[in-house]
């Protein structure tokens, strides 16, 4: 850094923590394009050094298996798995101990994420 100066792309991020969330998943949508209801979700996940592994249970009934990946700005994408196949896809940010954003699905279904560190 030079004299007086701040050199921006070096100062810290806020801090990511790990550990275990609880998450609930609103669906802003009502209708799919498919003809089926678009629903919400709520369960658990786990982030440990960048990487998010976890289980929601659907409105539906479906479980759906959560992973993502968190950069070190706290950026996070990933998606929502039934059976193995990817449903839907999910993108927002952490700042330390929460995280939102928002997620979408090719049925059109869509809407918002919100998770917590339960400690």
């Amino acid at each position: 850094m030079a004299c007086g100066g701040s050199d921006t792309e070096n100062e810290a991020v806020a801090a990511v923590t790990d550990g275990n969330y609880s998450v609930v998943v609103t669906a802003q949508t009502e209708f799919a394009t498919d003809g089926g209801t678009c629903g919400g979700a709520s369960g658990t996940f786990t982030l440990t050094d960048g990487f998010i592994n976890g289980t929601a249970l659907s409105n539906n009934g479906f479980v759906f298996v959560i992973n993502g990946d968190v950069d070190d700005a706290g950026t996070v994408d990933g998606g929502f798995a039934v059976s193995g196949d990817t449903v839907a896809t999910y993108t927002g940010t952490f700042l330390e101990t929460s995280a939102s954003g928002g997620w979408s699905e090719a049925t059109g279904c869509s809407g918002v994420w919100e998770a917590q560190l339960t400690m």
